[in-house]
């Protein structure tokens, strides 16, 4: 259903919804939670605590899913931030969000590709999803995947010493590039072992599926699912 143009601004005015001029303005995701400027030290919660730390989440590339909103209402105590570069996408998701009622969840339209390095400081991550990127399955179209070397270094260093990747895929050709990219990263390590891929979720009865991984499953298709940590 295409949203009206009103409802457009009512979504984007939302404090749900972060541009990328408001982030950097705000200094910190912990300001941008917090709904101000004031830029935060060593991701502290507040003032009174400046000790404590919140967990934060990212996913890349959210589409229309509801993964992280539903993640967002499971773990009230945590954090989390969805990426999206689609506009229509985004904004379904922030209307869902909204309809979910969730306050722990920030949704901001950008590539991240560009913006990881600049808004998201070293260290700063507990988590980050990656779920059915793009496959570009033409060969010459490949070096267009979000999992390419460059990006997984640069995102394991934006996680925590005990930060955790998990990543999900239908397509064959491209799990082989996911576990050859990650199984060359020295500062992340398999859950499961060396180039272990698991065709069934870790933890059934924590696991949120996303759409397309439902919509495949009624298919037939194959689902894999990588789980990864920083090396300690």
């Amino acid at each position: 259903m295409r949203l009206q143009a009103h409802r457009y601004v009512e979504l984007e005015s939302s404090p749900l919804h972060v541009t990328v001029p408001e982030r950097i303005e705000a200094g910190s995701w912990e300001a941008v939670f917090r709904g101000d400027t004031r830029v935060a030290v060593d991701g502290a919660v507040g003032d009174d605590n400046p000790s404590e730390r919140v967990p934060l989440s990212l996913e890349i590339g959210i589409g229309k899913d509801r993964h992280i909103i539903e993640q967002a209402a499971a773990h009230p105590d945590q954090r989390f931030i969805g990426l999206e570069y689609s506009r229509k996408k985004l904004d379904k998701v922030l209307s869902k969000a909204l309809a979910r009622g969730v306050d722990n969840l920030r949704l901001m339209r950008a590539d991240a590709v560009r913006i990881l390095e600049p808004l998201f400081e070293e260290r700063s991550l507990d988590t980050a999803y990656i779920f059915f990127p793009d496959p570009w399955p033409k060969k010459r179209h490949r070096k267009k995947r979000i999992v390419q070397s460059e990006f997984i270094r640069l995102l394991s260093t934006r996680l925590t010493d005990e930060g955790r990747l998990e990543l999900r895929t239908d397509d064959p050709d491209y799990i082989e590039q996911m576990v050859e990219v990650l199984e060359r990263e020295p500062t992340l390590e398999n859950e499961e072992g060396p180039g272990k891929i698991l065709l069934d979720p870790r933890s059934p009865e924590t696991h949120i599926p996303t759409l397309f991984e439902s919509k495949f499953r009624v298919e037939g298709r194959q689902i894999h699912y990588l789980y990864y940590r920083k090396r300690s």
